[in-house]
């Protein structure tokens, strides 16, 4: 439990933290390609005013790899340009490519990594700007990419803290729990002496009397029973959750396992006026805690005979398609499909008059999750119409 508590934490803080990583990658690499853009825009703007007032050649463009078309009225090109980069056969394939776009002008657009801008001078002559921008989008990428491995680095250092903080976080719950099943043992303990007590001055009092249908006897001695099971399950709960509880692993027939379990009802089922119908295909085999298999299989059983209808029969069905699969089916009265969320509950009840008619403690099924949550089983139950309910294990 504590484990999960800390993975929580873990999961809640980090997921926090990468979003607020993610916006603030977000809003660098918005910033950065924005401000791009306009040192782009004011690049390509200054060669146009550059252009406008017909100044000399080695004046124009500054320092950027950048080049410029005039196109006369007599269809005449006029080419300058400012760096190696370019030739005057690449530079009248870009100008061709741009204008047959054919946009209105003035427009401006992009080829692969060369921006321009085309608008008509004050003679009616076509003008075209532009400039190469690829070594100033390298040196962003790798400015992007080096925020980004900062943001990494930052945020695998930040999960070592958060993970080494968890422990301090999760103390004083592990301490309250520890505290809670010591005391759950110590007064379940405390509880049983009193309780056989109780039981044994009552079969005296049945005894001296000779009352056997004594009604205030009668109570007594059904009372005592059920805290009986009902301190048993607690100290079970108790003893499943102490963190030195250890599991053997051995090879052993889970068809024979669940086979005997089953037909130790049989007496109990006939008596009850309902019966156990079993399918259990031969030599299938397992390797994990035999004891385990049987507790639950002995909880599952015991469940169902306590809350089928009666004159109907538990269906207990072990398959192995694809993983060993243990189902426990009986009919019962109305339940609601929501219940399937709730059955393994602690003290969860869902008839409580029935529940203790019956003598259940509401830590059956509980027990049953506790012993697959242990050896890593999956166990799920379904409802069908609000009639049958089905528990399904799968080891």
């Amino acid at each position: 439990m504590l484990k999960k508590v800390r993975f929580k934490f873990v999961a809640l803080m980090m997921s926090i933290l990468i979003a607020i990583f993610i916006i603030v990658g977000a809003i660098i690499t918005i910033s950065i390609n924005a401000n791009f853009t306009r040192k782009t825009d004011a690049i390509l703007n200054l060669m146009l005013a550059e252009e406008s007032f017909d100044m000399p050649e080695q004046d124009n463009m500054s320092s950027f790899r950048s080049f410029s078309v005039k196109q006369l009225k007599d269809g005449d090109l006029v080419i300058t340009f400012n760096d190696d980069l370019f030739d005057k056969t690449k530079i009248i394939e870009i100008f061709n490519k741009a204008l047959e776009k054919d946009h209105t002008l003035p427009f401006d657009g992009k080829i692969d990594n060369i921006y321009y801008k085309v608008v008509e001078t004050e003679k009616g002559e076509t003008l075209m700007v532009a400039t190469d921008r690829a070594i100033e989008k390298q040196i962003n990428r790798f400015a992007i990419l080096r925020i980004y491995l900062i943001l990494a680095f930052t945020i695998l250092f930040l999960l070592l803290i958060i993970w080494i903080l968890s422990y301090n976080v999760t103390k004083p719950i592990e301490e309250i729990l520890i505290k809670q099943k010591q005391f759950i043992s110590d007064a379940s303990h405390e509880l049983k002496t009193p309780i056989a007590i109780i039981s044994a001055n009552a079969d005296a009092m049945k005894s001296e009397t000779g009352d056997k249908d004594n009604e205030w006897l009668n109570n007594i001695k059904e009372q005592t029973q059920r805290m009986g099971v009902l301190i048993s399950d607690m100290l079970e709960l108790a003893k499943m959750e102490e963190t030195n509880h250890t599991l053997s692993t051995v090879d052993f027939s889970l068809s024979s396992v669940v086979r005997n379990v089953a037909l130790s009802f049989d007496a109990l089922a006939f008596e009850k006026q309902k019966s156990i119908t079993t399918v259990i295909p031969q030599k299938i085999s397992y390797k994990g805690d035999e004891e385990s298999v049987k507790k639950l299989t002995t909880i599952l059983i015991d469940n169902a005979l306590k809350y089928a209808t009666e004159n109907t029969e538990i269906i207990c069905t072990l398959d192995n398609t694809s993983h060993p699969t243990l189902t426990i089916y009986n009919q019962t009265d109305k339940i609601d499909e929501n219940l399937k969320f709730k059955l393994f509950e602690r003290f969860y009840r869902a008839d409580e008059s029935r529940n203790r008619s019956l003598g259940g403690s509401g830590l059956g099924l509980s027990i049953a999750k506790k012993i697959c949550d242990t050896n890593k089983w999956k166990i799920h139950a379904d409802i069908e119409q609000n009639k049958s309910l089905t528990i399904t294990v799968i080891f």
